[in-house]
């Protein structure tokens, strides 16, 4: 092939999907050494598809992840809007906030009419038209990402109704994604199972407003370049060890995975501390009535977090 490498990995559950997907990109991906000066060695790069098959499966996150139970229910915090006080504006050179969050841009997208909240147009839009092909949801805001510094990696998710395979009387509810950039060892597993919760989120909000049988279908996660960088060579080369190792004693995926009831307990129990965290992070930022607005707000959130 002429150029870099398209590879392609599945598996039925978020960590199995991530597994192959780490296992064929260390195999088969492009290694070479970018003309960056903050990369001094090779790095090994390539297009990838992931499909999860099954995202509910019992398998739900991957004991090599770089990060922890607590970090995990950030994310998800900040995937569904905690964190949306935290960007800065713009205008504002000394503003030391953070460029982007993608909540941000998929619930408050601009507008010269005024912020687009996509992920409310796909729900009234799967609710009215459960077969539009048109829920097609995005980040990229050229008026801010060709001049700020950090850029969403995340560009578009799309959502498609289908009927199960096997039981037509199921509608499933399909999601396909793609990244421009992503570091396939540390951010990539925090991505699936955020991106898994507003799938979750998605429905479960459509099946309110319409009563319909859905249930969650696969996921496609695509990125243009997935690849472990120059300084992050030591978790993989970590990741292959603990996998030939875990490959020798003849455990399977299950054995390399915690469970989906466990993780979820956890959460729980962490719940309250984590929110109370996020509460006082945000108050570095607000104050007054907006900051007592907000963290009604994030209670909100929180309280939807209970599984």
């Amino acid at each position: 092939m002429k150029g870099l490498p398209v590879l392609n990995a599945r598996g039925e559950s978020i960590p199995e999907a991530w597994e192959n997907s780490i296992l064929e990109l260390n195999k088969n991906g492009q290694w070479y050494k970018r003309k960056d000066s903050n990369d001094n060695g090779l790095q090994v790069d390539a297009t990838m598809m992931i499909t999860i098959e099954n995202p509910d499966a019992n398998s739900f996150m991957h004991k090599y992840m770089t990060c922890g139970i607590e970090d995990l229910l950030d994310y998800e915090m900040e995937i569904h809007g905690a964190k949306d006080s935290w960007i800065k504006n713009l205008e504002d050179t000394e503003d030391k906030k953070w460029d982007y969050l993608y909540h941000e841009r998929l619930a408050s997208y601009p507008s010269p009419k005024g912020p687009i909240d996509q992920l409310q147009f796909a729900v009234n839009r799967l609710s009215e038209r459960p077969f539009s092909r048109r829920i097609n949801t995005i980040t990229w805001i050229p008026e801010r990402d060709t001049v700020t510094k950090d850029t969403p990696c995340l560009q578009r998710i799309g959502f498609l109704i289908t009927p199960d395979q096997e039981n037509p009387e199921i509608q499933r509810l399909n999601m396909t994604y793609i990244f421009r950039s992503r570091n396939a060892m540390i951010a990539t597993p925090m991505n699936m199972i955020g991106l898994y919760a507003l799938q979750c989120t998605i429905k479960d909000a459509v099946k309110e407003k319409t009563k319909m049988n859905l249930e969650n279908g696969r996921i496609v996660d695509f990125t243009d370049s997935y690849h472990v960088s120059t300084r992050d060579q030591d978790i993989l080369k970590g990741f292959m060890s603990r996998y030939e190792t875990s490959i020798s004693k003849n455990e399977t995926i299950k054995d390399r995975t915690l469970q989906r009831d466990y993780v979820f307990d956890y959460m729980n129990g962490i719940l309250p501390e984590r929110t109370e965290t996020i509460i006082k992070q945000t108050g570095k930022y607000l104050s007054g009535e907006a900051l007592e607005k907000e963290i009604s707000k994030i209670k909100k959130i929180a309280e939807a977090r209970k599984r």
